[in-house]
């Protein structure tokens, strides 16, 4: 069965240049109406941890701005109990700010 979530309606809270937030009303699959609070914007980036062997944890997840379910990096604990990506720059292992090509 196809994970789905239907708009009920739509509220602009914040027009800006770079994003906008609207808030949603949406009705799940069992006929609830819940909240959804969605950021717009241009693109996005993604930080993920990679194991000694080059792999990535990934999650299917449903998204509901985009309507369908993504592959998503798995959000876990890392260092001091803080998600991947949180770590300051410069911080253990030699990392720097800048691009990653894997």
């Amino acid at each position: 069965m196809e994970f789905k979530e239907e708009m009920v309606s739509q509220e602009t809270v914040y027009e800006g240049v770079i994003v906008n937030v609207r808030r949603d009303k949406a009705r799940l699959m069992d006929g609830r109406i819940t909240n959804r609070e969605v950021v717009e914007h241009p693109g996005g980036v993604a930080v993920f941890a990679m194991d000694d062997q080059g792999r990535v944890a990934l999650v299917r997840q449903y998204r509901y701005p985009m309507g369908r379910r993504l592959w998503s990096p798995r959000r876990q604990a890392g260092a001091r109990g803080r998600i991947p990506g949180q770590r300051p720059a410069g911080t253990g292992g030699g990392d720097r700010p800048g691009p990653r090509h894997l």
